[in-house]
């Protein structure tokens, strides 16, 4: 907090549990004249801050990466702020990787997203079944791996058994198991 004020920012400290709704954080943003806003917890805190129109980061408390995201409705919620927050901070390695296996990161998801749509031919398509995915991979005219590090592809080798054409990036796991020009294309490049 000193940290802030000493760059000449005002600091409103609150506690998530003094408010109800978001309407009164919505009052409070109004009275204080707040312009960006910092939670401690993300659900308890988190959720407060949604849909208001200042931008706000999140802190993950412990118990909302522990606990809440075990209870469904919970796990939404904090999914949904962490769509809408900026940032996320988690204070150890352990708590990171337990909220990004939890929840995907949504910048990078909306990346994704964008270059999908403006990409010709190329659709990005969620889980599905075994039988329903070897289904989508004998229509299409061929798989492309570009993993600039690879095992052994289990995506390569089902479209070898499906019969399907195989683009594959040169590089050690890849060519493992492609044989250039006999079994697949290797590139180096993406162009």
């Amino acid at each position: 907090r000193a940290h802030l004020e000493a760059a000449g920012h005002v600091c409103v400290l609150k506690d998530a549990f003094d408010f109800e709704s978001p309407s009164e954080i919505a009052n409070l943003i109004l009275a204080e004249n707040c312009e960006a806003a910092l939670a401690l917890h993300l659900y308890r805190g988190g959720r407060l801050l949604q849909g208001h129109q200042i931008p706000f980061g999140i802190i993950f408390g412990g118990t909302d990466v522990n606990e809440d995201a075990n209870q469904e409705e919970k796990n939404t919620v904090m999914g949904r702020v962490l769509e809408e927050a900026r940032f996320a901070v988690a204070f150890t390695e352990s708590m990171k990787e337990m909220a990004q296996a939890q929840w995907v990161d949504p910048v990078f998801t909306r990346e994704v997203k964008a270059k999908v749509r403006r990409a010709a031919g190329v659709r990005l398509i969620g889980e599905m079944p075994q039988e329903d995915l070897h289904a989508v991979v004998k229509n299409c005219f061929a798989v492309v791996n570009s993993s600039v590090s690879e095992g052994m592809s289990a995506a390569i080798l089902e479209a070898m058994d499906l019969e399907v054409p195989v683009l594959a990036r040169n590089i050690p796991g890849n060519a493992a198991v492609v044989k250039h020009e006999v079994t697949g294309l290797l590139f180096s490049s993406p162009q």
